[in-house]
This record gives structure tokens, C-alpha cells and sequence, in this order.
């Protein structure tokens, strides 16, 4: 239904990308600042401070499958925009050539 995501020290976790890749969306520590604004670019996923709102975002998830679907498909188009392998090696590559260009000019 949802991916949890309690730690508070987490990186962009490939865990989350899993998640959204089937199309399900996120609940994430709000002391994570990466996960959280994961969350906020993508519009994939909830974050709870306290238990009080990680039991209201667990309700809400539970009673709004509407929900639950927006979210999801927001993560998806997320991690296809932004962390399909095509897109990664367009990036990778973009950043070598940099580098490379960078290393010609001290050169000369």
C-alpha cells in the first residue's frame, strides 16, 4: 500500500525509488531533510514529526486509495524523470565531459 521510511538518517534511499517505481507512495521522518524534500519535489510521498501524524498519514493512506494513487503516480514520474538509467549516463556523461574539458584547458 505505502513505504515507511522511519530513520532520520537516511540519503535518498533506492528503497524509495522502489517504492514509486510501482507506482506506491512514501511516509518519511520529517527530521530526514533528503527524504523530505524527496517528497516535496516529487509530490510522491507524506512525512510525519511526531506520532500523532504518522498514525493521521497511516489513516489517511489506509482510507483514500485516491490518495494513495496520485501520490504514487507522482513518485513514478519522479524517478522516471529524474533516475531512469538513460537519464543517470545522460548525466554521468554530461559531467565527465565537463571534467574532461576542464582538464584540457589547464593543460593548454
Amino acid at each position: 500500500m505505502a513505504l515507511i521510511s522511519p530513520s532520520p538518517l537516511e540519503s535518498f534511499s533506492l528503497v524509495l525509488i522502489e517504492a514509486w517505481t510501482v507506482e506506491r507512495p512514501v511516509l518519511v521522518n520529517a527530521a530526514c531533510a533528503v527524504t523530505r524534500d524527496h517528497c516535496v519535489r516529487s509530490g510522491g510521498g507524506l512525512w510525519f514529526g511526531t506520532y500523532a501524524v504518522f498514525e493521521a498519514a497511516v489513516d489517511r493512506f489506509l482510507a483514500d486509495d485516491g490518495l494513495r494513487d496520485r501520490l504514487g503516480a507522482a513518485g513514478a514520474a519522479y524517478v522516471t524523470e529524474h533516475y531512469r538509467w538513460p537519464v543517470v549516463l545522460d548525466r554521468y556523461t554530461a559531467f565527465l565531459s565537463r571534467v574532461a574539458a576542464g582538464r584540457e584547458s589547464a593543460i593548454s
